[in-house]
């Protein structure tokens, strides 16, 4: 039984190997925009003198970083940055109270390309990763009878984050785009004995480049 593993398993590796070998993409650095929803409305968004109306409670603009690499052809690993931000403002009078949520995310991913197109110009792949994650809160106040005064306050917490997604990749070798969308579970500890969560379902569009 040794014996025929033994020889088995370096024979696949050989047979697989030139159908690795036709993948154009093996490392990948990408960066984009997009939007984000969330899932819930948490008790520090909720109660918020900024964040007031239950549509804008519902979303924020987000940005990514990340790295591929495809050691084994189709299938990869890398590394992502997510950064979600919603920011709110409320006028009372001559006060202005303006509020920032920032929910960020490292993680971890794991890639399979199933499908490819057009001599791997065009492709479709699959995403799954794990990581840690954050959440802050920034409350700023001003009054325009005293402009040079300015109340600030921020405050934050942690916790960990994973993530599943989907996208479509094209352009092959070199300059490319990405289009995609995923979603984004958290668990975050309290922020002051207040519930939070940056949970929620994403679309992005990213520029890309692919190296072999």
């Amino acid at each position: 039984m040794r014996k025929i593993l033994t020889v088995t398993i370096p024979a696949l590796l050989l047979f697989a190997a030139p159908a690795w070998a036709q993948y154009d993409q093996v490392a990948v650095v990408g960066l984009g925009l997009g939007a984000h929803t969330y899932s819930t409305i948490d008790e520090v968004r909720e109660g918020s003198a900024a964040f007031d109306n239950d549509d804008e409670l519902a979303s924020g603009g987000m940005s990514q970083l990340y790295g591929e690499w495809y050691f084994l052809g189709p299938m990869g690993v890398g590394l992502r940055g997510i950064s979600i931000s919603s920011s709110r403002s409320y006028i009372y009078n001559t006060t202005t109270i303006d509020h920032t949520v920032t929910v960020s995310a490292t993680l971890v991913t794991a890639h399979w390309v199933p499908l490819r197109f057009a001599d791997d110009y065009a492709r479709i792949g699959l995403l799954a990763g794990a990581g840690g994650a954050g959440y802050e809160s920034k409350v700023t106040v001003s009054d325009s009878t005293s402009p040079n005064v300015t109340l600030e306050g921020t405050e934050s917490t942690s916790g960990t984050a994973g993530l599943v997604g989907a996208y479509i990749d094209w352009g092959g070798e070199a300059f490319g785009a990405r289009f995609g969308g995923g979603s984004l579970s958290t668990q975050l500890d309290d922020l002051n004995g207040a519930e939070v969560d940056g949970s929620g379902t994403h679309f992005y569009l990213d520029l890309r480049w692919a190296f072999q």
